[in-house]
């Protein structure tokens, strides 16, 4: 079965589900763990992948992080799961303390089961960014949403790809919030900038006032 298939069967499953989802044992149970498996992860095999993962920095009792997905014996990515119920806001505490410290892991996601929060180091390198670079909605999954989880399989993971897409997407949602404000609130310049080549006049503070709504 195509991963686009497999993808949509798990989340109409998941979102059929999910009322009867309450805590956060039913939610890796039920959503999370799911979620790993679709991505070609042997969930069963630890040495691929680890539950209550403790670094060897990280002895404390409450310092495990819920999963570390391990290649070739190396952890690639770490998982923080919360209950379906809980909001991620200001949840990303102990995946970042994992994640600065373990250099060769570029890849962290905190998710409750229908949002992944995707998180890399595009500003300063070894330290998870505050936003995330990616961000998955379940319940509004789209083709294009499905295409990009295919840099996160097993069989196709590939640090500088998946640093190369995160810039990417960082780039573009820039560029969209900027041209969101410009069509929002337009600066002279760049009203200038869309009427010059159909407005033959000087293009005065008059001229900028009239087209201006």
């Amino acid at each position: 079965m195509a991963f686009k298939e497999d993808v949509q069967i798990l989340f109409a499953k998941i979102l059929e589900n999910k009322n009867h989802i309450t805590n956060e044992e039913a939610t890796k149970h039920s959503m999370i763990i799911p979620f790993i498996q679709v991505l070609g992860y042997d969930i069963f095999n630890p040495l691929e992948v680890r539950p209550e993962y403790i670094a060897a920095f990280g002895k404390k009792k409450d310092s495990k992080l819920d999963y570390a997905i391990f290649q070739e014996d190396k952890p690639i990515i770490f998982i923080e799961a919360k209950s379906i119920t809980e909001d991620l806001d200001n949840h990303d505490t102990q995946l970042k303390m994992y994640f600065n410290t373990t250099p060769e892991v570029k890849v962290a996601i905190l998710t409750n089961g229908l949002i992944y929060k995707f998180f890399t180091d595009l500003k300063d390198p070894n330290v998870m960014d505050s936003t995330p670079f990616f961000e998955l909605n379940i319940e509004k999954i789209n083709d294009s949403d499905i295409e990009l989880l295919q840099i996160f399989r097993k069989d196709s993971f590939e640090v500088n790809s998946i640093i190369t897409t995160a810039k990417k997407l960082v780039y573009m949602d820039n560029i969209k919030s900027v041209l969101k404000e410009l069509f929002k609130n337009p600066s002279d310049e760049f009203i200038k900038l869309i009427v010059k080549d159909f407005i033959d006049k000087k293009i005065t503070s008059t001229v900028i006032g009239e087209v201006k709504p």
